[in-house]
């Protein structure tokens, strides 16, 4: 018990404990006193980054904001994880041949001292690459088009994971995994990246019962095709139907060079209600053009047309 205690005051910088055990006089209790004794304090700080990251600001900002600062109490979580946020930090940001040259906690109990040594080589900065493409049913300038990098981009992890939403977004394939080509590291600057995709169900339905005081039992019936052809178009209907209202509303997408930002929708929509005092019958057709503008703002033209209406107001007796 002694050792397991003095491991867990040493990583709290604590390296010359006084332990005192007391069994009480039944010998049913074991009490254990710990003085911590004087704090190991950091002397020395070492951090060396050396490699293209050498005045990469966002290493300089992780050492910079590590509360490992000399005069300070020594803790060796702060120790590893400021050890292991720099290989993380490479690995994110493309330094894949990164590696540590010198690593080193030294400790010198009797003057209750530390000092830290870190000492890391990240090596060259890799790039992306040229992008293979396999098993979509889309164009391939179509999902080309999704990729938020271009060849010779500095690698970045971030922009990895935006390429996976953004082909997760368009709602046409049921698995995607974007990665570099790590069997290429070594060989060239820019790493190849690899999209592997599977296409979504062409069909897709939902049903759902309901009810309100307004119109009773309500009935939904949902039906949706991600997509229709090799140009991502889609299309989806829905159909909501009680006994005082009915309404069918459907609507068809087309994608433009920008898939996610620039499309055009057209809708239609039929609605009938025959309650006891009035009936009408309406349906409309919409055309619509859309932009996501680059500060986040969507931008919509809509253009409507009332394809015929009908009104019947009844005479209650």
């Amino acid at each position: 018990m002694t050792r397991e205690i003095e491991e867990a005051m040493n990583a709290l910088g604590h390296y010359n404990p006084t332990i005192d055990f007391a069994v009480s006089d039944q010998g049913d209790r074991l009490t254990v006193n710990v003085e911590p004794g004087p704090p190991t304090r950091i002397k020395l700080v070492d951090v060396q980054i050396s490699g293209e990251a050498k005045d990469d600001e966002d290493f300089m900002r992780l050492i910079r904001l590590s509360p490992l600062k000399e005069g300070r109490t020594l803790n060796h979580n702060q120790y590893d994880s400021l050890r292991s946020g720099i290989r993380n930090l490479a690995l994110q940001k493309g330094y894949f041949d990164g590696a540590y040259k010198v690593s080193r906690l030294e400790v010198i109990p009797e003057l209750n001292q530390a000092i830290v040594r870190l000492h890391y080589d990240s090596g060259i900065r890799y790039q992306f690459g040229k992008s293979t493409i396999t098993g979509s049913q889309i164009d391939i300038q179509k999902v080309q088009s999704l990729q938020p990098y271009e060849i010779g981009d500095d690698y970045q992890v971030s922009k990895v994971g935006q390429h996976n939403q953004n082909l997760s977004n368009t709602e046409w394939f049921s698995s995607v995994f974007v990665e570099p080509d790590l069997s290429q590291v070594g060989k060239g600057r820019e790493l190849p990246m690899k999209v592997s995709l599977a296409p979504q169900v062409r069909n897709q339905f939902e049903t759902g019962l309901g009810y309100s005081t307004d119109v009773g039992a309500k009935l939904k019936f949902k039906w949706k095709k991600p997509w229709l052809n090799e140009h991502g178009h889609s299309f989806d209907t829905s159909l909501d139907l009680s006994i005082p209202e009915q309404q069918v509303t459907a609507s068809y997408k087309i994608p433009l060079d920008d898939v996610l930002k620039d499309y055009y929708v057209i809708q239609y929509g039929l609605k009938n209600v025959d309650r006891s005092d009035k009936k009408t019958l309406e349906s409309n057709l919409a055309f619509e053009r859309h932009w996501v503008l680059d500060s986040g703002w969507h931008r919509t033209a809509i253009f409507v047309t009332l394809l015929k209406t009908m009104s019947l107001t009844r005479r209650v007796s």
